[in-house]
């Protein structure tokens, strides 16, 4: 026994050395695979194409911060950090808002009823992430810009849409980020009670804000990528001019759809346990905030059955929606390579259009300054998308107030509320004229290429109130006219021919005393003079805009309807309105008397120098 031990501990001693000689060697070998097939990876091809990827990305993704609404034009860090504090804010007040009742215990507030907070609170973020993405509207796809700057360059096509997507994936995860930064740790302190206690939640805090964070990154991307597949569609029925204007209507439809969530939601948010507990299909299976709920609920442990379905249904939407936007985006991509070259043809007027564009211009446009004037303007707004855009934001808010309101009281009241001569059937369209109004006001002082306005500089007359009356004149056909047929139109189906024209009348001549209110100051030469922001001063002097709209709406509201029981008392409100105006033009006339129009315009100094610098 002893021999033995002696040879299997002398043969130990000689095949371990060489065990572990052998699996150093193994060690080295599979090391330097390896190493040998990464450095063989990253080629110097790969590498290149790297940056390049990551200069698109970059370009991509500061493109959607820069869009034609939120513009600082050399200003855009300044941009982002604005953009990203308004939604950080947003998030912090509302979510704070709908969880205090948690809180503080109160009554009714229990972890059963939680599901509602977080759909009201999930609803208002996709609305947020609706209006961006309805803003960034261009920029969702490869555009003619890119197709012009990027198609001559060495890019590889799949660097390129590669690039894109992860732009947009990054762009999202920023703004849900900014918009739960402070929701994640509100939600897991105020429900930390209810999370710790209630068997009623199977998980933790850490998983809690995990998946608080991860649902709704997944609801802000299906409405970023439901806003780009509806233009995909656009983009693939429609072409050239048609697909501009048509997408110019959907996104001023989109637009006026999510700012109406604002409105409509809160008052409905009261009924959302009801309709969970009938079932209702319409809520259930068609309210995509629901799916990203019923997945959230899914992932903390509440088992409810109707979350159950939304566990599958999320998911699948959001990778169908990608699968989508995937392949819409070399479709974009070549359509605007067949379309470069085609040349537009100009449509021409029938004679009838003709003669009426002829009569017109010889009754209201005398002078051939107003005339050039009056056609700048509207070509302007007609060809130039981002003062289209800006004006629709101005008629957005207002329009889906009103609509959301008349809506509501509708199936409140029925449809006999129409027939009634209600405050805000009244109020609508001096909501509307007044919020148009002043949207052109602002939008005419934006300039379209500033470095041109060396032509209005030289072809500037001595008769500087043809150049206002031409504005003017404009502005009454865009801002006014239109609205005057829609609500006539509106009225007479609602009351009758004759308070239909009364009231019509009434308003449109209180939007021509707005107009003239608007622009008593203007001295400038529309869309080509230098803009400075924050001469209006809306922080500093925000409560006497407030006060000032509130007693126009509340003014001339029951001016309306006053007149419209009393028909006879509408020729002194004309005849007041008439004196207002010539009182107005007068004064204009006196203190602008051999004024010229201001091209350049500086901004307000950052210090102040007490005077010193002029003795």
């Amino acid at each position: 026994m002893l021999n033995r031990s002696r040879k299997w501990s002398k043969l130990f001693k000689k095949r371990v050395p060489n065990l572990f000689r052998g699996v150093t060697t193994l060690e080295q070998s599979l090391n330097t695979t390896i190493k040998h097939k990464l450095l063989s990876a990253f080629t110097p091809e790969f590498r290149a194409e790297y940056q390049k990827f990551v200069v698109l990305l970059r370009h991509f993704l500061l493109r959607l911060f820069h869009n034609d609404i939120l513009k600082f034009e050399n200003q855009r860090r300044e941009s982002i950090i604005l953009m990203m504090t308004f939604f950080t804010a947003a998030g912090c007040v509302i979510s704070a808002a709908i969880l205090m009742p948690y809180l503080r215990a109160l009554p009714g507030f229990t972890s059963e009823t939680v599901w509602v907070e977080k759909t009201f609170f999930m609803t208002l973020c996709m609305a947020f992430t609706g209006i961006i993405s309805v803003i960034n509207w261009e920029n969702m796809f490869l555009d003619e810009k890119d197709y012009h700057y990027i198609s001559g360059l060495p890019v590889k096509t799949t660097t390129l849409f590669t690039a894109k997507f992860f732009s947009l994936l990054a762009f999202v995860g920023i703004l849900s980020l900014a918009l739960h930064v402070f929701p994640i740790f509100i939600f897991t302190f105020f429900l930390s009670e209810m999370i710790n206690v209630n068997p009623f939640y199977h998980t933790s805090l850490l998983q809690f804000g995990v998946v608080h964070m991860m649902t709704n990154f997944m609801a802000n991307l299906f409405v970023f990528l439901l806003v780009a597949l509806i233009q995909s569609i656009l983009r693939i029925l429609l072409r050239g001019n048609t697909f501009k204007k048509i997408s110019m209507v959907v996104q001023t439809l989109l637009l006026m759809g999510f700012v109406s969530i604002f409105i409509w939601f809160p008052q409905m948010a009261s009924s959302l346990p009801e309709l969970k507990e009938q079932y209702t299909p319409v809520f259930i299976y068609y309210f995509p905030p629901l799916w990203f709920v019923g997945l959230y609920e899914q992932l903390i442990g509440n088992y409810d059955l109707v979350f159950k379905m939304h566990f599958y249904i999320a998911p699948i939407a959001v990778t169908l929606l990608a699968d989508l936007y995937i392949l819409s985006i070399p479709i974009s991509f070549k359509r605007f390579s067949r379309l470069i070259s085609a040349k537009r043809v100009n449509s021409r007027f029938s004679k009838a259009l003709r003669s009426l564009k002829k009569s017109f211009d010889k009754s209201l446009l005398q002078h051939p300054i107003q005339k050039a004037i009056f056609y700048f303007a509207l070509n302007t707004l007609r060809r130039s998308r981002k003062h289209k855009l800006q004006l629709a934001v101005y008629i957005t808010l207002p329009l889906a107030f009103a609509v959301t309101e008349l809506v509501l009281l509708s199936l409140g009241k029925g449809l006999g509320y129409f027939h009634e001569k209600s405050h805000v059937l009244i109020a609508m369209p001096l909501l509307l004229y007044m919020f148009i109004i002043l949207g052109l006001r602002v939008v005419v002082s934006h300039p379209v290429t500033v470095e041109a306005n060396w032509i209005f500089r030289i072809a500037e007359g001595d008769y500087p109130t043809h150049y206002l009356r031409g504005l003017k004149k404009a502005v009454l056909v865009v801002g006014i006219l239109p609205y005057f047929i829609l609500f006539f139109l509106v009225y007479t189906v609602c009351w009758g021919v004759i308070p239909a024209f009364f009231h019509s009348v009434f308003c449109g001549v209180t939007a021509v005393l707005l107009m003239e209110i608007f622009f008593v100051n203007y001295k400038k030469m529309p869309f080509v003079s230098a803009y400075v922001p924050g001469k209006f001063r809306v922080k500093d002097f925000w409560p006497l805009y407030l006060l000032g709209f509130a007693l126009y709406i509340a003014a001339f509201s029951m001016l309306g309807r006053f007149l419209l029981h009393y028909p006879a008392f509408y020729i002194f409100y004309y005849g007041a309105v008439v004196t207002d105006l010539f009182w107005i033009r007068w004064l204009r006339y006196k203190r602008n008397r051999g004024f010229r129009f201001v091209f350049d315009e500086d901004p307000e100094p950052a210090m102040l120098s007490l005077g010193f610098d002029e003795m």
